[in-house]
């Protein structure tokens, strides 16, 4: 996109009246003649319709009258259509005027670099195949929706087409709502630079009407620092390569588009924070991204939140190869995201991403949650090959997360993937869960990976430890933690977990591992100080919940730790049961690297609580080189029963429980 030139005739005005000096008058009325003569070229109509467009310069800005009516519909057409910096472009329309349908049939891009204005409530489309920039200083000043797109026509639900590639002299103009926009082979891209401010000197770039939709759909759509507003109505970011039909749906709204009739996609790109927000102080609006790839980079945002009693809208994120968001602003405050969320009674939206593969790196963060007494939106993620999480901001105080959660009286919505491998390393975060001082329950988490979940490593600066969790630390109660896949590895102080924090009263969720191949335990951090766990747990005077494991080979080996229980010594809740189910085998083996801390299998309570049963359940029980498997307490609770199941036993380290069977 940047080898389009960005130089406006304006500008080239001001720089002529400069240079004359003292011939002032003169100079006057020739940058005057320029300028107009500029203006005037920028925005041409061509002779293809009925009645043609009429542009009549008037100052700084463009009257553009005339065009041809069919019913509610008003169609423009032009050779040339650009707006400079500083100058309006009026579409002046009849009170009965529902949309107004402009379409570009020269070779030229269209750069609009001031304000598109038009009156009443017409919706207004803007169709250029050749391409479409919205500089800096564009902005919008219409009442209904507004569709920027570089389809080839726009089609008719009576068959009829309005084509900016193949203009008829004499076209046949239909009185009929649009029905969809049609692409040819190559269609050109859309670039928002667009950071105009409200009246309120809030920059929104590109904005329309509360309750309207906003819509780019292009070849390649790029936002580099641009912005898209559009309070509680609906934005569409769609990139479209070759032939296709993308449909207008009309909603209460504006428009809702769909993509069946499109094979192939192109590349959707948010760089140097911009943003695309349909927020609202009632509900939020909804947001659909449609691309090949997807990339949210440099403190970019996309964000839909309800500030008040209504519901949220919903995100949706469809990429045919992969969603990456990455990485934070020159401002260390501002990291990539997406998000819907409440801060008011109302309920957030759903965040649904569709995709290969999801990555979030740097600290970048995807998420749904409440500050409020409203319910946090569920968040959904279908990739069909891998979702990463991993790494932390540059000052390594943020680490990348995926998540749900409340920080209110609100519950956190439910948090579901599906992928084939799910990869969580270098401190990264996915958790369902509550924070401190809140009163809502934590959402369930599911993981769904046909391959294998990875949690593996620390972060940079070996403060914090990639985790897989749902866990309290207010008087809600924990989500459930469920684990479907091949393998379960968790490698070099990765944690798994559900439980209650320090502080906290709620109950602790329980977890459920069903790995058809394999679940491995191993090491501990690169300094030994935390060991990898796969755990339920609670500190406080919530009871910790189930762990319930079902594979056909456990091994926890070189200091890793699997347990249900309590672990802090002022807890008074009590642990929870242990079950493996291995239908081959269990292997508990060794200590850390550091030979500071051994394996262990574990249902146990350090406080009042007291302990419950750890069960197992296989073909081949080892525990070898100071591995330890018991059910008891070192605090004031009863132990634990430990039941076990197995054809052979093998091993001669510490099997313990004070009612051994």
């Amino acid at each position: 996109m940047n080898r389009y030139a960005q130089g406006w005739c304006w500008r080239l005005a001001l720089e002529n009246l400069l240079v004359v000096g003292g011939a002032f008058g003169a100079a006057v009325s020739q940058t005057l003649a320029l300028s107009a003569n500029c203006v005037f070229a920028q925005m041409t109509p061509d002779e293809t319709l009925e009645n043609n467009s009429i542009v009549t310069p008037d100052g700084s800005t463009l009257n553009i009258k005339g065009g041809t009516q069919a019913g509610s519909n008003l169609f423009h057409s032009f050779k040339e259509f650009s707006v400079p910096t500083g100058g309006t472009a009026f579409f002046y329309n009849a009170a009965d005027i529902q949309n107004i349908i402009s379409r570009v049939t020269g070779g030229s891009v269209s750069k609009i670099d001031g304000i598109i204005r038009a009156n009443g409530t017409a919706n207004l489309f803007l169709i250029n195949p050749n391409g479409i920039i919205f500089g800096r200083d564009a902005s919008l000043n219409i009442g209904g929706s507004f569709v920027a797109s570089t389809a080839s026509s726009l089609k008719f639900s009576d068959g009829k087409e309005f084509s900016a590639k193949t203009p008829q002299t004499t076209p046949l103009l239909s009185v009929n709502v649009p029905l969809g926009l049609q692409y040819g082979a190559n269609s050109g891209s859309i670039l928002n630079q667009s950071q105009a401010r409200n009246s309120s000197r809030e920059p929104v770039g590109l904005q329309v009407k509360s309750g309207k939709t906003l819509a780019l759909v292009g070849g390649e759509v790029v936002l580099e620092g641009g912005r898209l507003t559009a309070p509680g109505g609906r934005i569409e970011l769609g990139s479209v390569a070759g032939l296709g039909l993308v449909s207008l749906n009309p909603t209460d709204n504006g428009w809702a588009l769909g993509y069946e009739g499109v094979q192939n996609f192109q590349d959707i790109k948010l760089s140097q924070q911009a943003v695309v927000d349909a927020s609202n102080k009632g509900g939020g609006g909804d947001i659909q991204v449609q691309g090949r790839r997807v990339t949210v980079t440099d403190g970019s945002q996309i964000a839909t939140k309800t500030l008040g009693a209504e519901t949220g809208g919903t995100l949706t994120v469809h990429a045919s190869e992969e969603v990456v968001v990455s990485g934070e602003s020159t401002n260390p405050q501002d990291f990539s995201r997406l998000t819907t969320r409440t801060e008011g009674a109302g309920n957030a939206g759903a965040l649904t991403i569709t995709t290969g593969k999801l990555a979030i790196r740097n600290g970048a963060q995807v998420s749904t949650g409440t500050l409020s007494t409203g319910t946090g939106g569920s968040l959904t993620v279908n990739a069909s090959d891998l979702v990463e999480v991993s790494g932390e901001s540059k000052d390594g105080e943020v680490l990348s997360r995926l998540t749900t959660r409340t920080e209110g009286g609100g519950n956190a919505g439910n948090l579901t993937i599906t992928t084939g491998k799910l990869m969580i390393q270098a401190g990264g975060q996915v958790s369902a869960g509550t924070l401190e001082q809140t009163t809502g329950a934590g959402g369930t988490l599911t993981v769904n990976a046909s391959e294998e979940v990875v949690v593996s490593g620390e972060s940079t600066n070996s403060r914090d430890f990639s985790r897989l969790t749902t866990r309290t630390q207010g008087t809600g109660n924990a989500g459930n933690l469920t684990i479907t896949t091949g393998k379960l590895m968790i490698q070099a102080g990765g944690q798994v977990s559900t439980g209650t924090l320090l502080g906290s009263t709620g109950q602790g969720g329980t977890l459920t591992v069903n790995a058809s191949e394999e679940v491995q335990v191993s090491g501990a951090s690169a300094d030994g100080e935390v060991l990898s766990r796969l755990t339920t747990r609670t500190q406080n005077t919530g009871d910790a919940g189930d762990l319930t494991i079902t594979t056909r080979k456990l091994v926890v080996e070189n200091g890793a730790q699997v347990s249900a229980g309590t672990d802090s010594g002022t807890s008074t809740g009590d642990g929870g049961t242990l079950s493996v189910h291995a239908s081959e085998e269990v292997r508990i083996s060794g200590p850390s690297p550091n030979d500071g801390d051994v394996s262990r299998l574990t249902a146990r309570t350090e406080g009042a609580g007291d302990a419950k049963v750890l069960t197992i359940t296989t073909g081949k029980l080892v525990i070898e080189n100071g591995a330890q498997v018991s059910a008891g307490t070192s605090g004031e609770g009863q132990g634990g029963n430990f039941d076990c199941d197995r054809k052979g036993l093998s091993g001669s380290e510490w099997v313990r429980s004070p009612t051994n069977r």
